[in-house]
C-alpha cells in the first residue's frame, strides 16, 4: 500500500524482519515447501516468486567470499544511499569488479537464484545501461545538494557528461521515451522539465523577496546580490521589454501583477506625483494646478504633461483611470466654462429667472463679461448658419 510493490529489500531498515520473511517465502516456494493457500494469498497482492529454479553448488570458500562482497555492497548502499558502484571506484576497486561480474553471471544464467534474490532485495541494478543511468542520476543528486538546483548547464565544465545527460532526459520526456520509474525518480528530487520556466520562477521569487524588503518592484542598477545571476535589475528590465512587445505569457503577467509590478520605468515617480496631486485636491478642492504654482512648480508641469500625454494617446489606461478617480480635469477651458455656467445658473435663481446680467453687476463682474461673450458667440454662430442656409437655397 505504501510502496506499490512487494519487492521488500532484504535489508529493510523500517522493518528488518519483513525483508527476511519475504526472502524466506521465496525460498520455500522454490523448494515447494509453501502451501497452495499461502501461494494464493501471496499472489492475490501481486507477490511474484521466481518460476524457475537455478541451483548452483558453490564451495564454502566461494560462498564465504561472495557473502563478504555482498556485505560490502550493503555497507556501500547505506553510506551512499545508492546501489550503483562506479566502474572505477577508487575506494574499493574489488567491489566495482565484483558488481560487474554479478551482471555477467546473471546474463549467462551462471548465478544461483538465492544470490539473485539477495541482490534483488537491496535493489541491485542488473542492466549495465540502467546502471549508467543510475550513476548519472546520483551525480545529479550530488549536484543538487551542492548547488540547490537540477538546472545543470549544457556546457558544465566540472562534468560535461552530466550537462548532456540532463538535456537528454528532458528530450526523452518530451518525446514520451522515458519510463515512468525514471520520471518518478527525477521528480522526487525536483527535476526541472522546463528549465526556462524554472529559471523564470527562480528570478520571480527573488523579486518577491525584494518587494517584501523594499516595498517596491523598482530595482536599482546598484542593487547587488551575492552569487546571483542574472542581476535582478536586468531581469526586471527584460520583463518590461517583453511586456511592451506583447510577448509576455499571460501566466507570467498575472504573477507579476499579483505583486503590483511597475511596468513602466517611471511608474514610481508618476505615483509620487499622483499622490501630490491628491494632496493638492484635498487642500484646494481642484485638480487644476497652475504651471506657475509657487508651492510646487513641478506639480504644475506634471499636471500639464498628463493632459498632453492623454491628448497624444501616450498614456496607459491604468493612469487614466487613476486620474479620473479623483476627478481630474482634462480640458481646462471646458472646466472654466462649467464653472461660469454654474454661476449663471445661480444668478438666474436669484434674479427671477433672468439670464440678462447687467453691465454694472458688481457682485460678479467676471460673470458679466463671460455672459456677454457667450451671447455674442451664439449670435455670430446663428448668423453664419443663416448665411449658409441662404447660399444653399
Amino acid at each position: 500500500e505504501h510502496h506499490g510493490s512487494t519487492l521488500v529489500p532484504f535489508v529493510y531498515e523500517a522493518d528488518n524482519q519483513l525483508g527476511k520473511w519475504v526472502n524466506t517465502q521465496r525460498q520455500f516456494y522454490r523448494n515447494e515447501a509453501l502451501s497452495v493457500d499461502r501461494i494464493e494469498r501471496l499472489e492475490s497482492i501481486g507477490f511474484k516468486p521466481r518460476t524457475h529454479k537455478n541451483t548452483i553448488n558453490y564451495t564454502k570458500t566461494q560462498d564465504r567470499r561472495w557473502n563478504e562482497m555482498f556485505r560490502r555492497l550493503v555497507s556501500y548502499k547505506k553510506q551512499k544511499k545508492s546501489i550503483t558502484v562506479p566502474h572505477k571506484y577508487a575506494a574499493d576497486p574489488k567491489l566495482a569488479t565484483w558488481v560487474n561480474n554479478q551482471r555477467s553471471y546473471y546474463k549467462n544464467k551462471a548465478i544461483s537464484d538465492h544470490r539473485v534474490d539477495l541482490l534483488n532485495s537491496i535493489g541491485f541494478v542488473w542492466n549495465a545501461l540502467d546502471n549508467q543511468w543510475e550513476e548519472m542520476f546520483q551525480k545529479l543528486v550530488s549536484y543538487k545538494k551542492q548547488l540547490g538546483s537540477t538546472l545543470v548547464p549544457f556546457g558544465y565544465q566540472a562534468d560535461p557528461k552530466l550537462g548532456k545527460w540532463v538535456v537528454n532526459q528532458r528530450r526523452y520526456y518530451k518525446e514520451s521515451q522515458l519510463c515512468v520509474d525514471r520520471i518518478q525518480r527525477l521528480e522526487s528530487i525536483g527535476f526541472a522539465w522546463d528549465p526556462f520556466d524554472t529559471r523564470w520562477m527562480q528570478n520571480y521569487n527573488r523579486l518577491v523577496v525584494y518587494k517584501k524588503q523594499h516595498n517596491s518592484t523598482h530595482v536599482p542598477s546598484c542593487y547587488n546580490e551575492e552569487n546571483q545571476l542574472p542581476p535582478l535589475d536586468k531581469w526586471v528590465s527584460k520583463q518590461r521589454g517583453i511586456y511592451r512587445d506583447g510577448k509576455l505569457l499571460k501566466k507570467r503577467e498575472e504573477l507579476l501583477n499579483s505583486i503590483d509590478f511597475e511596468w513602466e520605468m517611471q511608474s514610481k515617480r508618476w505615483n509620487e506625483m499622483f499622490q501630490r496631486l491628491v494632496s493638492y485636491k484635498n487642500q484646494h478642492d481642484s485638480t487644476i494646478v497652475s504651471q506657475n504654482f509657487a508651492a510646487n512648480s513641478k506639480l504644475g508641469n506634471w499636471v500639464h504633461t498628463q493632459r498632453d500625454n492623454c491628448m497624444n494617446a501616450l498614456m496607459s489606461e491604468y493612469r487614466i483611470d487613476h486620474l479620473n478617480s479623483i476627478g481630474f480635469v482634462w480640458n481646462k477651458l471646458d472646466n472654466q466654462w462649467d464653472k461660469m455656467f454654474q454661476r449663471l445658473v445661480t444668478y438666474k435663481k436669484q434674479h427671477h429667472g433672468s439670464t440678462l446680467v447687467p453691465w454694472g453687476y458688481q457682485a460678479d463682474p467676471n460673470l458679466v463679461i463671460w455672459a456677454r461673450v457667450k451671447a455674442r458667440e451664439e449670435m455670430v454662430q446663428n448668423c453664419m448658419c443663416a448665411i449658409l442656409f441662404i447660399k444653399k437655397y
